[in-house]
């Protein structure tokens, strides 16, 4: 038996993970079953295959992965930036760059909600349903993955987690 998260599973149910791995990339039915072993796949038998509650749950459990990977990296992201211009706003404002220095500060200020002027947007953001999150997060790694010539989602997720 092998294991999944610390829980002993079956070949059946490795194949089952790796049908749902296989969809997850972005193979059709009939080539995702064959990858994960099934020999005797036909466009039915894929479908079958491909419905069955195990696979379904794998691959809902894959995309939740996915998604919370997406929305990391994006907090991540904006971290380097807010500290980026930390940073900007000391040493400009250490040489003597005071203006540069201040629109580091504002723009820092922003992000915090602070100066609520008459020019200033505000973005109130509507609130979004796990399951539309997911599939927004998949739409945009298959965007990304077809803007940068990739073959599967699973190469950009290689690529996003930079190296090891």
């Amino acid at each position: 038996m092998l294991a999944l998260e610390g829980k002993p599973v079956s070949a059946s149910q490795e194949r089952y993970n790796s049908v749902a791995s296989n969809l997850i990339e972005g193979h059709d039915q009939l080539t995702a079953c064959r990858l994960a072993g099934f020999s005797d796949s036909s466009r039915g038998s894929a479908s079958r295959i491909c419905n069955h509650e195990r696979v379904r749950e794998r691959v809902s459990e894959l995309q939740a992965e996915i998604a919370q990977r997406v929305v990391t990296k994006a907090a991540w992201d904006r971290t380097a930036i807010l500290k980026a211009l930390q940073a900007n706003a000391i040493d400009t404002r250490a040489r003597g760059d005071f203006a540069a220095s201040n629109r580091a500060i504002e723009l820092l200020g922003r992000d915090q909600g602070m100066f609520g002027g008459k020019g200033d947007v505000q973005i109130v953001e509507q609130p979004v349903s796990p399951e539309d999150e997911a599939e927004e997060a998949i739409s945009w790694l298959e965007e990304m993955r077809e803007k940068f010539g990739l073959e599967s989602i699973q190469e950009l997720i290689d690529l996003l987690d930079g190296p090891e």
